[in-house]
């Protein structure tokens, strides 16, 4: 296994943060990367490596590399706005996060 093959492990796969579905927030170009680099566009639920979504997108290995950042910071601003919706002292419910996010 290659090291960028790791990306980080998903327990439960989904795509839905506060209902709405996650690739729908991003812009395609973006959505593509995270889609194929996470598994959430494949069929068997698998994430590509950086080469493959290279190959498959057209882009090179720094073009994948960059969208996929750029998708994982903003989803992780979307994260941040859920959380500050959550009222003071409860926990956010596991629904509104989604367990892909859980640490």
């Amino acid at each position: 296994m290659t090291p960028d093959r790791e990306a980080p492990a998903v327990e439960h796969r989904t795509r839905s943060v506060g209902g709405s579905d996650l690739l729908d927030e991003l812009p395609e170009h973006l959505a593509a990367v995270a889609g194929l680099r996470y598994g959430l566009l494949c069929e068997d639920g698998v994430g590509l490596t950086i080469d493959e979504v290279a190959a498959h997108l057209g882009l090179t290995r720094w073009q994948v590399r960059d969208r996929e950042g750029r998708a994982l910071s903003h989803l992780r601003g979307r994260l941040a706005r859920v959380g500050r919706r959550a009222p003071l002292g409860e926990p956010i419910p596991r629904s509104s996060i989604g367990r892909a996010f859980d640490c």
